[in-house]
């Protein structure tokens, strides 16, 4: 995958990993009491019902239905049914992924352009490979800081200060 701007880095870098999607009712509620606060019940509701399978006869309120037994999860006088657990499980795959795994293999990098190293503008060509730890910080923090600390010592290089491009690859 071709890159040019450091706007490109990160989805770049995701496409080319795996995510792991919240699954459970446990997890998705965590996630709506942290985003909604007092009305996570409610938009957990407006977010799930569309989701639910219809049924013998389609529900004339769903969102209503969703909240009331999601209320009675809460309050443990219900368990969770199956047709509502298919439900999570797709919900979780419409929010954010909880982490991202890089390829089995790592990435190959392959940049050439022009970094700023020591206050002086400099030409750069150089191919590296990246696995293990340091693919799991990449793809967890994609920058053209991490990419440039695959390369270079730590810190060398303060960023970009012309034209240049990164060929990035999933190593299976």
């Amino acid at each position: 995958m071709r890159i040019t701007s450091v706007d490109e880095i990160l989805p770049a870098v995701h496409s080319l990993s795996t995510p792991t999607y919240m699954s459970s009712y446990e997890d998705i509620t965590e996630y709506y009491r942290g985003k909604d606060g007092r009305n996570w019940t409610g938009a957990l509701a407006t977010d799930l019902a569309p989701l639910l399978p219809a049924g013998n006869k389609p529900l004339k309120y769903p969102r209503g239905a969703a909240l009331r037994n999601i209320q009675r999860y809460e309050k443990g006088d219900s368990k969770i049914g199956k047709k509502y657990k298919d439900a999570f499980k797709e919900l979780g795959k419409l929010l954010p992924p909880i982490k991202l795994t890089p390829p089995k293999g790592g990435f190959t990098l392959l940049f050439s352009g022009y970094v700023a190293i020591s206050e002086t503008c400099e030409s750069r060509n150089f191919e590296e490979t990246v696995t293990g730890i340091d693919a799991v910080a990449l793809v967890n923090d994609p920058s053209f800081e991490k990419i440039m600390d695959a390369y270079f010592p730590a810190g060398l290089v303060a960023g970009p200060c012309g034209s240049w491009e990164l060929e990035i690859e999933a190593i299976k």
